[in-house]
């Protein structure tokens, strides 16, 4: 429940009975709340998102300490030694604070749909936790080779004379984007889009350079990127449309490449949320180009 649109109150009752509940609050949650304190807390990483909210990395990381600033010692944190901004938090909790472990320290290794990057580090991150809660190593592998990933994250959607359409309109930030682009193989033909958050765009974009083929960009997003384009060393298109945007990563492709829908920013500029900008992108894929997915 939580951030992810079923609001957190709606459990809470005289008659819950529900052991655990799995809480995503986001820093727009934590700002406003005196009071919350949960028994468990995981910290994944902070990056550069919100801004436009916020203001400064300062102040988006004294959201997110919300967290676990209430949190007492016989409550724990799992948290992410590696992230640039989460060992700063540390400190500012009375809670355990366990950091996360490997993937290669669990035996069995993990199912092969968990061993992309991001999604082993996801799947470590759920198995500390639920081994706290005393499931054993059986039951969460079960659990992982069962798992049915949620649409909008890099999902596959249509295969076109060779060409692969994938849907990761989730990504709503830069480092999100960035995930994305490193877990495909073949070459990239990357579609952005979405509102100004008033992030580093030149950084992200001299990231992009060495790992995508074009870069195709409409919406809000489109004005945006002209002071940088002298960062981008591959070709860009600008376009108007969803549709548009569509055609001409298809257009620049070749057979065998990847035409990805990573948005890299939030969607309100023209859709209702990165759900309905998903949707309307595989709808209108699927009705134009040959499905097999």
């Amino acid at each position: 429940v939580g951030n992810i649109g079923v609001p957190f109150i709606s459990l809470i009752s005289p008659e819950m009975t529900t052991p655990i509940i799995c809480v995503e609050v986001s820093s727009y949650q934590l700002e406003t709340s005196q009071y919350f304190q949960s028994d468990v807390a995981l910290l994944l990483n902070v990056v550069e998102d919100h801004l436009a909210r916020h203001g400064t990395m300062a102040n988006y990381c004294a959201q997110k300490q919300r967290l676990i600033d209430n949190m007492s010692a016989n409550q724990v944190v799992f948290y992410n030694p590696q992230d640039a901004y989460i060992p700063t938090m540390i400190p500012h909790t009375q809670a355990q604070c366990i950091p996360f472990i490997t993937p290669s320290e669990f035996v069995p290794s993990l199912p092969n749909q968990w061993e992309n990057g991001h999604l082993a580090f996801n799947a470590v991150a759920g198995l500390m936790v639920a081994e706290y809660f005393g499931y054993t190593t059986a039951d969460c592998y079960k659990k992982l080779n069962s798992f049915s990933f949620l649409p909008h994250r890099l999902e596959p959607v249509t295969v076109d004379s060779d060409r692969l359409f994938i849907n990761d309109s989730k990504a709503t930030n830069p480092h999100a984007t960035l995930t994305a682009v490193s877990s495909c193989q073949s070459p990239i033909h990357l579609i952005l889009c979405g509102e100004n958050k008033h992030v580093a765009l030149a950084s992200f974009l001299a990231q992009l350079n060495d790992k995508v083929v074009s870069i195709t960009v409409f919406g809000d997003l489109a004005a945006m990127l002209h002071p940088f384009l002298d960062r981008i060393k591959v070709p860009i298109f600008s376009t108007t449309t969803l549709p548009e945007a569509v055609q001409q990563a298809y257009h620049a492709s070749s057979p065998g490449d990847t035409i990805l829908f990573s948005p890299s920013s939030s969607s309100y500029d023209q859709f209702n949320g990165f759900e309905d900008r998903g949707d309307q992108f595989k709808r209108y894929v699927q009705s134009h180009f040959c499905t097999v997915y």
